[in-house]
């Protein structure tokens, strides 16, 4: 066992919102043993953290994860232990964001709602806190010799919400040094999850557009600087985007090696939210066409209408060019049984997959949208 856990008294802590199994698993980040280690480390992130909400006393674990990165040595719990870094530095308050679900409503301005929503979210600004605590050992961890290791800790570094001007100017100057594909398209894609903060240099991915990196790297940086730009976006970018994502298989590319880090809690449609409706329908006929693609029409379908209903007694023609190719890609696609899923006005065209569609047709065809009452 290690002597910074060996040094404390477990059996003394008096923390009552602290369950013994967190103890026990803290306890076990340790072990001399790496499959504990590795076991461990699971149990303890089910102790603090589910679908998206911090327990109490989440920050507590923070400190310790923070020094068994400093003295892992088997590269997969370094990337693990820093995956849950990343996960504990974007947690909610349960209260918080549930407040608004019909079980709630009739509580939540209660006095008692409203202290137990106090608590959380002074024990989610104290995890953010303690995770901002090991940024310089993020920091180390970008230098690491291994890429996914560089990776994980950049997703961190982009996670932390205090000093964003250091961790921004590090990952520019990280970006120029390093050598591997990867972690440079990793690193834009920080970036652009750093800009919900934080404004970045738009110029820093223009300069990328323009350079002799890889399709990889410029693919990121296009999709990146989709989201942080948005509208602004110049017609020379949109191009380089355009370009890129026509490239076979290289978003599925960006996507399988961000999955489980990046794209845990950014989504690849997520990036292309802020483009305008002109710049949509050169980028959605492009999505519709990518092979083994990691979202579906109803993806799509969310992207482009955002909630929107359409009104009944509109033509078809009122449409933009992305919505109407979103309504063709699901008249077109033969695997779509039950369309109704998909939200917006199509759940309220009633019937079964082939009377929507028959629906949707004669509405291609210039019919009047007519809604079922």
């Amino acid at each position: 066992m290690n002597d910074n856990f060996n040094n404390i008294n477990w059996d003394e802590i008096n923390e009552p919102d602290i369950h013994e199994g967190m103890l026990f698993a803290i306890r076990n980040l340790a072990s001399d043993d790496e499959d504990i280690r590795s076991e461990s480390l699971w149990n303890l992130f089910d102790c603090i953290y589910h679908q998206g909400s911090l327990s109490p006393k989440a920050g507590f674990a923070v400190p310790f994860l923070i020094t068994r990165l400093q003295q892992e040595a088997e590269p997969e719990i370094l990337v693990n232990i820093l995956d849950v870094l990343a996960s504990l530095a974007i947690g909610s308050s349960y209260c918080d964001v549930h407040q608004d679900l019909e079980v709630n409503k009739e509580k939540r301005n209660t006095v008692e709602f409203q202290e137990r929503m106090e608590e959380e979210l002074n024990d989610v600004k104290a995890t953010y806190t303690a995770v901002y605590k090991g940024v310089n050992v993020y920091l180390d961890l970008l230098e690491h010799e291994l890429k996914e290791i560089r990776i994980a800790a950049a997703c961190v570094l982009s996670c932390c919400k205090q000093d964003l001007a250091k961790v921004c100017s590090n990952f520019y100057a990280k970006f120029h040094r390093e050598s591997d594909e990867l972690v440079k398209a990793a690193i834009t894609l920080c970036l652009a999850h750093l800009s919900k903060n934080i404004p970045v240099q738009i110029a820093f991915f223009e300069e990328i557009l323009g350079s002799n990196e890889r399709d990889i790297v410029k693919l990121s940086a296009a999709i990146s600087l989709a989201y942080i730009a948005g509208e602004h976006m110049s017609d020379n970018a949109l191009d380089v985007l355009i370009d890129k994502l026509q490239k076979p298989n290289l978003l599925n590319r960006l996507h399988d090696n961000f999955e489980s880090t990046i794209f845990y809690y950014f989504s690849i449609l997520e990036l292309f939210t802020n483009l305008n409706h002109k710049q949509m329908a050169r980028v959605i006929p492009i999505l519709l066409q990518v092979e083994e693609k990691h979202y579906g029409l109803d993806d799509l379908f969310e992207l482009v209408f955002n909630n929107r209903i359409i009104p009944e007694g509109s033509f078809f023609q009122d449409l933009t060019d992305a919505e109407q190719s979103i309504i063709k890609a699901i008249v077109e696609d033969n695997t779509l049984h039950n369309v109704s899923y998909m939200g917006g006005f199509l759940d309220k065209l009633g019937g079964n997959g082939l009377v929507i569609k028959e629906k949707l047709i004669g509405f291609i065809n210039g019919e009047r949208l007519k809604y079922d009452r």
